[in-house]
C-alpha cells in the first residue's frame, strides 16, 4: 500500500524524506510520491540546515515516482497537491492546502482550489472549520474569493474533531449557499453534539438537502424532510469508514394532486478483501433507508445500471465498465442488458486491467456500446455497436470533457458512423468551468478534428 524514507543517522532523530503509494496491481506500481520540506528555507531532509527539530512546513504530492522535487518546482509537472503548515515540530497543523490541474491545452501546475483551515480561537489547535476557495495564487493562503465549500467541525480536543454539516456554494458574487451536508453518528444516528456522541464514534449516515439549512438542527429520526437530495448510509469503524448505500430523492405529484418526495434511485455497494470496491448498483426507486445487494437482483427492485471496479488497495481503485440495464423487474440474464460503458486510461487507451494502467492513470477515454451479451472489455477503436463515446483532458480524478461523438449504423448496416461531434470549451481564467459547448454534423470517429 505505501512506502516511507527517512533520513538521519541517529535514533529518533530521523526526518520523513519522502513516501510512496501503490496502485494495488501485480507490478506494484507507484500511484503516486509524496515529498516533504522543512523549515523556512523548505528544505528537503537531507538539506543543509535542516535538522530532527525543523517543522514540516510543506509536502507534496506528485503523480508517480519523483524523489527528487523541491519546494521551488516551477514548472510543476504531475503536481497533484501541495499542504502548508504551521507550528513546533511534531506539533504542526495543516494552514492551507491547494490543488492542481492539467488544463484542455495541457498546461501543468495551475491551481484548481485552496483550502484553508481555521483553528478554534480558545484553544488554538482544535479545527473549526475549512474553506475551500476557487482557483488561487500559488503558494499564497487566501482571506477572500469565489468559495466552492465550508465544512464546520464539532468537539474540545485536536484530532477529535467531527464533521457536523458542510456548505456547497453556487459559485455566485454572494457566495450563496447551494446545498447542505449534515452527518450523523453510532448507532443512534445523533448529530456531532448529540449526547453520548464522541471523537471515536463512526459515522453512520450524511443527508445532502438544498439551501442553507445549519439553523434547522436536522435530525436523522425526521426521516424524509423538505429539500432533501440524497442520504448515505456507512460502516465501519471511525476514521474508515466506507459507503453502504445511498438513496436520491425527487418531488413527484401523488394522487391527491399534492406534491411528495419520494426515493429516486437506491446505490448499493460491494467490497472485495474487506475494504476494496468492487461492484456498485443503482436500483429505480426503493424502500427508505433499505439497501439492494449491487449483485444480484431483488424482488421489487429494478436494477439500471452496475459499475465494475480494478484494484486490490483501497482508494485506489479503478473504474472498468458499465453496465446498463431494460427497465424491468429482475434483469438477470445477458438478453436483458443495454449497453455497456467501457473506460480507457492514458494515452495509449488502455483498460484497467492491462498492464501499465494504475490508479493515477487518468481515463481519456469512455466508449458506450451497444450490447450483444455480456461484454467488460472491447478494445480501444472497435467501431462494431458504438453508440456514444467521450474523450478527456486533465490529471486523474480532475478530468474534462474534451470532446465527444454519437454514432449510428448507415442504411447497409456499417456501424461507427459518427453522427455528431461535440467540442466542450473551458474558461479562460478558471480553466476548468464550462464556458460553451458546439456540436457539428458529422465527423471523423475518435478525432475531434472537424
Amino acid at each position: 500500500k505505501s512506502y516511507s524514507s527517512y533520513y538521519g543517522s541517529v535514533r529518533g532523530e530521523e526526518v520523513l524524506n519522502y513516501s510512496f503509494n501503490y496502485g494495488g496491481d501485480a507490478n506494484n506500481s507507484v500511484s503516486g510520491t509524496t515529498v516533504y520540506f522543512y523549515g523556512t528555507t523548505y528544505g528537503r531532509a537531507a538539506s543543509t540546515g535542516i535538522y530532527s527539530s525543523k517543522a514540516m512546513t510543506a509536502s507534496a504530492v506528485y503523480n508517480g515516482i519523483t524523489t527528487g522535487k523541491q519546494y521551488n518546482d516551477t514548472a510543476r509537472i504531475d503536481l497533484r497537491s501541495r499542504t502548508h503548515y504551521t507550528g513546533y515540530k511534531g506539533e504542526e497543523l495543516a494552514d492551507y492546502a491547494q490543488n492542481f490541474m492539467t488544463d484542455q491545452d495541457g498546461n501543468m501546475g495551475i491551481v484548481r482550489d485552496t483550502t484553508t483551515y481555521t483553528y478554534r480561537t480558545a484553544t488554538k489547535d482544535v479545527l473549526d472549520y475549512t474553506t475551500t476557495y476557487k482557483g488561487g495564487t500559488v503558494n499564497v493562503k487566501p482571506s477572500s474569493g469565489v468559495m466552492k465549500s465550508r465544512v464546520y467541525y464539532y468537539g474540545d480536543v485536536r484530532g477529535e474533531e467531527l464533521n457536523n454539516y458542510s456548505f456547497n456554494y453556487s459559485g455566485d458574487a454572494a457566495n450563496s449557499v447551494s446545498t447542505t451536508t449534515v452527518y450523523f453518528y453510532g448507532d443512534t444516528r445523533g448529530r456531532a453534539a448529540s449526547s453520548g456522541i464522541k471523537g471515536s464514534t463512526e459515522m453512520t449516515a450524511s443527508e445532502v438537502l438544498n439551501y442553507d439549512k445549519s439553523a434547522e438542527n436536522i435530525q436523522y429520526a425526521q426521516g424524509i424532510v423538505t429539500d432533501i437530495r440524497s442520504r448515505t448510509h456507512y460502516i465501519g469503524y471511525k476514521g474508515d469508514e466506507l459507503i453502504d448505500y445511498s438513496q436520491s430523492f425527487m418531488v413527484v405529484k401523488n394522487a391527491a394532486g399534492t406534491t411528495e418526495i419520494k426515493v429516486k434511485d437506491t446505490t448499493g455497494y460491494q467490497y472485495k478483501n474487506g475494504d476494496v470496491l468492487e461492484v456498485s448498483a443503482v436500483f429505480q426507486g426503493g424502500e427508505l433507508d433499505y439497501r439492494y445487494d449491487p449483485g444480484m437482483a431483488v424482488a421489487g427492485g429494478v436494477r439500471k445500471s452496475r459499475t465494475f471496479y480494478q484494484g486490490n488497495v483501497r482508494g485506489e481503485e479503478i473504474m472498468m465498465a458499465t453496465w446498463a440495464y431494460f427497465g424491468y423487474e429482475n434483469p438477470l440474464a445477458g438478453a436483458n442488458f443495454l449497453t455497456s460503458t467501457i473506460y480507457y486510461y492514458g494515452s495509449n487507451h488502455l483498460q484497467a486491467a492491462d498492464s501499465g494502467i494504475t490508479s493515477s492513470t487518468a481515463m481519456t477515454a469512455s466508449i458506450t456500446y451497444a450490447m450483444v451479451g455480456i461484454a467488460m472489455a472491447i478494445a480501444y477503436g472497435t467501431a462494431e455497436n458504438i453508440k456514444s463515446a467521450t474523450h478527456y483532458t486533465g490529471y486523474k480524478g480532475e478530468e474534462l470533457a474534451d470532446y465527444a461523438q454519437n454514432f449510428f449504423v448507415d442504411q447497409g448496416g456499417e456501424s461507427g458512423r459518427v453522427k455528431d461531434t461535440t467540442l466542450y470549451r473551458y474558461r479562460t481564467a478558471t480553466k476548468d468551468v464550462l464556458d460553451y459547448t458546439v456540436s457539428y454534423k458529422s465527423g471523423s470517429i475518435n478525432s475531434d478534428y472537424i
